[in-house]
C-alpha cells in the first residue's frame, strides 16, 4: 500500500499584493519519504509576464514583488514538508494525515 502525505495547496501572490497568480503543493511519498513540490502559474500572469518559449522550455518575466511572494511561499512550504516528515517519523502523524495512493 502506497502512501503520502499532501501538504495543501498555497497560493502564490506578489508580497503585500492581493492578486493570485499560481500556487505550489508538495508531497511526501512513503516509505521513502521522496519529496516533491508542484508549482502552477495561472494563465493571467503567463499571458502579462512577455512569456517566451524556445525548443527548451519557457521564459517568465517577475516583478520582484511576484518573486518575493514566490520565495515566502517555497519557505513555507519546504518548512512545512520537514515538519510533517519529522512528525510522520515519530508517528505522531494521526491517519488522516495520509493519503492512500492506491485508493485514488
Amino acid at each position: 500500500m502506497s502512501k503520502e502525505i499532501y501538504t495543501g495547496y498555497y497560493m502564490l501572490a506578489a508580497l503585500n499584493g492581493d492578486t493570485a497568480f499560481g500556487g505550489i503543493s508538495g508531497r511526501i511519498s512513503l516509505p521513502n519519504y521522496d519529496k516533491k513540490l508542484q508549482l502552477y502559474f495561472n494563465e493571467k500572469v503567463i499571458a502579462s509576464t512577455e512569456t517566451q518559449a524556445d525548443d527548451n522550455g519557457i521564459y517568465c518575466n517577475f516583478t520582484l514583488a511576484e518573486l518575493e511572494g514566490l520565495h515566502s511561499a517555497l519557505e513555507k512550504i519546504i518548512n512545512d514538508m520537514r515538519k510533517l516528515e519529522a512528525l510522520s517519523k515519530q508517528n505522531l502523524l494521526r491517519d488522516e494525515a495520509y493519503i492512500d495512493v492506491d485508493k485514488v
